[in-house]
């Protein structure tokens, strides 16, 4: 979503959370009130209500869901690839260990997208899940979802959830490059019995996800967004990646620029 908002904000700076209150917060007080002028966005990992007031009281808010046993996936690729310092045990090697991983206590591997959409300043604490109970956090859940989020979408259908997003998020063409690469000497392949694990540890997003597939299709069909508008944007996107990328250079120029003059965001 970086580069999204990079097109939408070309001549702003992003402020990204790295999931770690104290940090993030920390970094956010640092900031002069000249530097706080130029954030355009925030992005990364940031739980429903982010515990800074500035920011929760004035930003819009829109996320991306992804299919739980995929999100897992990729959480483990992450750190097969050696981005979770805290995880480096697991990092490195010709195979991931699934079944050992999926044994140990980790907080990401257990619905973490419900309790995002829960949490004030942690995105990985269950206690607010504990306190609600599952199906009454589930439905404060889904409640902020709906009608928390301005606008929200699916990793799984990308180009439809940033169409769907262009209106009431006021975005120009949602032109994007993907950047993501994954540098993993392998693919992490799942049993039944593992995918099976997954769904119990994540059976609340699960739920989640099953209500918000049903939200977005709906959506999808009253903004009449179709195969076939999608398909014209994806070539729409991929013709016009040179422009995207140029804008993305001369914008990290003029970062440059704003931060020896007046800082680092």
């Amino acid at each position: 979503m970086a580069s999204v908002l990079q097109w939408q904000h070309p001549w702003q700076q992003g402020f990204s959370f790295s999931g770690n209150h104290r940090v993030d917060a920390a970094r956010f007080a640092a900031l002069t009130p000249e530097q706080r002028t130029r954030i355009g966005w925030f992005d990364y990992h940031s739980p429903f209500r982010t515990g800074i007031p500035e920011i929760d009281h004035s930003a819009t808010l829109f996320t991306i869901l992804r299919e739980p046993v995929a999100r897992v996936v990729s959480f483990m690729h992450h750190v097969w690839d050696g981005k979770s310092p805290g995880l480096s045990e697991f990092s490195g090697g010709d195979r991931f260990p699934v079944t050992a991983f999926l044994r140990d206590p980790i907080p990401e591997l257990q619905n973490l997208q419900t309790k995002m959409m829960l949490n004030t300043s942690s995105c990985t604490s269950p206690e607010e899940l504990k306190r609600l109970g599952h199906d009454a956090a589930l439905e404060l859940a889904t409640e902020h979802l709906l009608e928390g989020m301005a606008a929200f979408g699916l990793q799984e259908e990308l180009d439809a959830s940033l169409l769907l997003m262009q209106q009431p998020l006021g975005w120009r063409t949602p032109l994007y490059v993907s950047r993501n690469r994954r540098s993993s000497v392998g693919q992490i392949s799942l049993t039944p019995a593992q995918r099976r694990r997954i769904e119990g540890l994540n059976s609340l997003d699960m739920r989640l996800y099953a209500q918000a597939r049903t939200h977005f299709d709906q959506r999808k069909r009253r903004a009449g967004i179709t195969s076939d508008a999608v398909a014209r944007f994806a070539r729409q996107r991929r013709a016009t990646a040179p422009v995207v990328q140029t804008t993305a250079l001369a914008r990290r120029g003029v970062t440059r620029l704003q931060n020896r003059t007046g800082g680092r965001i």
